[in-house]
């Protein structure tokens, strides 16, 4: 089950679609929508930190209820994606 806050692994494809590579998003769709849904709405989490980047907020391992980041990141609130369940 998918919960609203967590950071989850996701196969994303390619641009040319060729295959996917798994990238980790933050679920911000909420429980009750989870729920009674077969997608999910994320926020994509990157660690390609750019410094003008005026869209991402600042993910570190302070933020995190339990886990691990393996390095600083931000989550991109202006790349929304909803994913399938499955």
């Amino acid at each position: 089950m998918y919960r609203q806050r967590e950071i989850v692994l996701v196969p994303f494809p390619y641009s040319d679609l060729s295959s996917t590579k798994k990238r980790p998003v933050l679920i911000v769709s909420n429980n009750k929508y989870n729920e009674g849904f077969n997608d999910v709405v994320v926020c994509v989490v990157s660690s390609q930190i750019h410094k003008h980047d005026e869209y991402s907020i600042d993910l570190s391992n302070n933020d995190l209820e339990y886990g691990i980041l393996p390095e600083k990141s931000v989550i991109k609130v202006h790349k929304l994606f909803t994913i399938d369940k499955n």
